[in-house]
């Protein structure tokens, strides 16, 4: 724990010398049963560095007290408990079935459907890869510092999101057509996901081109200009 400190400024080549105090509340801790800050005699290890990743010095210092501690009751109650569900039930608690994550929706999370079947690990597998690759390139991950740091970090964000947020976060990559042939292809619909892509980008290229054969045909209608 950060105890003291001290900023200089220093110009190259400069030394100074810096003094860190360190009192009595330094080395104590809240005693809830007593309401108050105690000092426990024993030793500690002091360590002084740049940060924490940069110690410089470190020594051993043997504190006393003269403080004397309350003792806290013990109890034979353990802090917790492991019920079944039938010892629950004599409680009066009514534990309720597991929720079943299926049939997926578009909330359920990578997490849920990872271990689903080859179709929806292949699925959660390319999104974790395009995820790694956005992280090392990433301003996000040179943020971080440490880059395995940064990946853990997304591997375990992802596994907690949502499908849905695979379309939300993709910048209209991923539409919510494709979001729901996903879902459908997850739940073991495949045939009938494709077909629905299939109608649905058929129908979006027959109504661009209805539109486009109207554009052109009141372009055609239009008076020619004359030349001067």
């Amino acid at each position: 724990e950060l105890r003291a400190y001290s900023k200089v400024q220093l110009a190259p080549g400069e030394r100074k010398e810096v003094r860190l105090s360190l009192p009595q509340r330094a080395f104590a801790f809240y005693d809830v049963s007593a309401s108050d800050w105690y000092v426990e005699a024993g030793d500690f290890e002091v360590l002084v560095g740049a940060s924490c990743e940069d110690i410089r010095l470190s020594a051993t210092i043997h504190v006393t007290s003269t403080a004397v501690r309350k003792s806290v009751g013990g109890s034979s109650v353990p802090r917790y408990l492991t019920l079944s569900d039938e010892a629950l039930l004599h409680l009066g608690v009514t534990v309720g079935p597991a929720e079943r994550a299926r049939p997926y929706s578009a909330n359920t999370t990578f997490a849920e459907v990872s271990e689903s079947g080859w179709v929806a690990f292949l699925v959660c597998r390319t999104v974790l890869l395009v995820a790694r690759i956005s992280a090392r390139h990433g301003s996000a991950a040179s943020g971080l510092g440490d880059r395995a740091v940064a990946m853990r970090l997304v591997e375990e964000g992802l596994r907690c999101m949502s499908l849905r947020s695979m379309q939300l976060m993709s910048g209209g990559a991923v539409s919510c057509a494709t979001l729901d042939a996903v879902v459908a292809v997850l739940n073991g619909r495949g045939l009938r996901a494709g077909s629905a892509v299939v109608r649905r980008k058929l129908s979006s290229w027959l109504t661009r081109r209805h539109k486009y054969r109207e554009t052109f045909s009141a372009d055609m209608l239009k008076p020619a200009t004359p030349f001067r």
